[in-house]
């Protein structure tokens, strides 16, 4: 049957609305447990900023009024004395009503009149305290001595207030143990405005109320307490009163914390509470919280995946030009550069400096007039290439061009899109498989140029990579690295998050999708570390996210892995980074990690790197 052109017109715009409908910039991003929750906090103002998915925005406590000197007087879970001159605990020298005198407002008063040459009042504990802080507001006609009585009868003189301290809020600070009674006498009669006490260290605390009960496993934090805080804990709970502990953490760590229960356990609140040093004006800050079940921000593992490749099929290493050795990789003594490498990978990833081809970006490589037709004079690619296929490696050029021109340079690009199709379609046209020499197998469009904001890569991505599937349409052509987990590492002016840096307007010409994954994670002082590919906490976890992504929106399309590993000792050099693992660690990590990655059904992975980077 014959449709009319304009049904097919109405089926094709109803597809591509489909199409449109089931692209998923989000599709590989577990969303924190805090989203759409609300914050309480003890002090303080921008409470929201510790839930906003941005790790360097914060609440700040004691905005405008810090714990000490004066903050914690309305608060009653710090002022044992908030309320108390209401109830029969509160007697004075004129049965006066002393509401006024404990009501958290500085403001009130009560008046206390003498009786029998003195004027006073006290406020009875039901059980002994510690008298840590002592703050009293007073109208002060004459010396106003302040004693803390014990249980055996006995008193000590904690201060007192002179006429300089009328109508002036003074702290004592005394620590006297076991108190049963505070006590004022003057002996005239004087106005009291507040009276206010703590028992223990003050502190600071933000709640995040996630509104219902949910499964928590996971609590990721970033705060800052200076030197401030003594102690730093993190609580759950799901009614707000009783609270279990679910871990103490170093109160000193500025970086990313990451805390986990005993065991998985439905909460609605989570609390960050700080113990602060007793001094004034003391601040501390949370950047942000964020809340998974046990699986963290990277969701379950999916089942595995039948691998019907080897390990060495889809291995790789990161290499350059001449491995290291100053001359064409043609030139290098046999088993040394790509023979040696060829031995346990089959493609070799080379960082193709788009400036060693070019020296303007609007420039047209002439790739047939090598060694003459580039930017360096004596560079010959096919001569380099052709030395890896030769040995046995594949080729998987990451064209890098951020690394030469810089955001703040980014006007060099006279026309981003035009320059970057030329420069696709020569690299095609010369190195494809079917309309040139055939020499590199796959052609990445950056490195890692996260320093661009997302607009402006776009243009060159969908300018090189229509240039090259116009040159040679069989030449698999991928993005630059990116990650699909973590929308907040996107800025206005760069990121590397995949939803904001491949569209669906791509989708249909790139052959898979890039990233890079290393095994690290945070310690109890929140430095990175390197651990296991196993680690629950480890970063390279987030291939999970990548595959959800994947999965969502490039069914049938591959996952390169080009760039993995870890640093350690070895060949007789030292290791200078603080994410070092020994020598014997990194050979163990590296055969569980590949492992790790075929079971997730990974088509390519590139080991980082060929040698020691400084020495080659």
């Amino acid at each position: 049957m014959m449709r009319s052109p304009v049904s097919v017109i109405t089926l094709l715009f109803v597809g591509i609305e489909i199409l449109q409908a089931q692209w998923n910039p989000y599709a590989g991003v577990v969303p924190s447990l805090t989203q759409g929750a609300t914050v309480i906090t003890s002090s303080g103002g921008s409470s929201a900023l510790a839930i906003d998915g941005d790790k360097n925005t914060c609440w700040q406590s004691g905005n405008p009024n810090a714990v000490l000197p004066s903050g914690y007087i309305s608060r009653p879970d710090l002022n044992i004395l908030l309320g108390v001159g209401a109830t029969s605990r509160f007697k004075s020298s004129s049965n006066a009503n002393g509401t006024n005198s404990t009501d958290g407002n500085v403001s009130n008063s009560s008046a206390i009149n003498v009786s029998g040459a003195k004027a006073w009042l006290s406020y009875d504990f039901p059980a002994p305290v510690t008298l840590r802080t002592v703050s009293i507001k007073c109208g002060v006609p004459a010396v106003i001595s302040v004693y803390a009585h014990h249980p055996n009868g006995d008193s000590t003189l904690i201060g007192a207030l002179g006429t300089p301290d009328n109508f002036s809020l003074k702290k004592f600070s005394p620590v006297v143990n076991s108190v049963v009674k505070l006590k004022l006498i003057c002996n005239a009669r004087f106005s009291v405005f507040e009276v206010a006490a703590m028992s223990k260290l003050p502190t600071e605390y933000l709640i995040v109320d996630m509104l219902q009960s949910k499964r928590v496993g996971y609590i990721e934090t970033r705060y800052w307490s200076d030197s401030v805080a003594t102690a730093t804990s993190i609580y759950l709970s799901n009614d707000g009163i009783n609270w279990s502990l679910a871990g103490n953490v170093n109160p000193y760590a500025f970086q990313t914390i990451i805390v986990r229960p005993p065991a998985p356990m439905q909460a609605r609140y989570v609390k960050i509470e700080h113990t602060l040093v007793e001094v004034d004006y003391a601040k501390v800050n949370v950047w942000e919280v964020e809340v998974f079940d046990e699986h963290g921000p990277y969701g379950p593992f999916p089942a595995p995946v039948p691998q019907r490749s080897s390990v060495k099929e889809i291995l790789g290493t990161n290499g350059l030009w001449g491995w290291g050795h100053n001359m064409f990789s043609n030139s290098i003594p046999a088993g040394q550069g790509p023979t040696r490498f060829a031995t346990m990978s089959s493609h070799g990833r080379n960082y193709h400096n788009m400036h060693w081809d070019i020296d303007d970006p609007d420039d047209i490589p002439d790739y047939d007039n090598m060694p003459f037709g580039l930017a360096l004079w004596w560079l010959d690619w096919d001569r380099e290439y052709l030395a890896w296929n030769r040995a046995g490696l594949k080729v998987q050029a990451s064209i890098q061009f951020s690394e030469w021109i810089p955001p703040t340079r980014m006007a060099n690009w006279n026309n981003p899109y035009q320059a970057a199709y030329n420069y696709g379609y020569a690299f095609a046209r010369h190195f494809g498989p079917t309309q040139g020499n055939g020499l590199v197998d796959v052609m990445e469009i950056g490195n890692e140029p996260w320093t661009y904001p997302a607009s402006f890569y776009l243009e060159v991505f969908r300018g090189m990579l229509h240039g090259a599937k116009a040159g040679d349409p069989a030449l698999k052509v991928i993005p630059c690295a990116l990650q699909a987990g973590y929308p907040g590492a996107e800025y206005a002016t760069g990121g590397n998050w995949m939803g904001a840096r491949i569209t669906q307007a791509e989708a249909p010409l790139i052959d898979g999708i890039n990233v890079h994954h290393y095994s690290y994670t945070y310690d109890q002082n929140g430095a990175r570390i390197a651990v296991e590919p196993e680690h629950p906490e480890s970063d390279m976890r987030g291939v999970v996210n990548d595959i959800r992504f994947r999965d969502a929106n490039l069914p049938g399309k591959k996952i390169y892995l080009s760039e993995w590993g870890w640093d350690s000792d070895g060949a007789g050099e030292s290791c200078n980074f603080g994410e070092c693992v020994s020598e014997h660690e990194q050979a163990v990590y590296a055969v569980r990690g590949a492992m790790m990655f075929m079971r997730l059904g990974i088509n390519r992975i590139t080991w980082y790197f060929y040698g020691n980077q400084a020495s080659g």
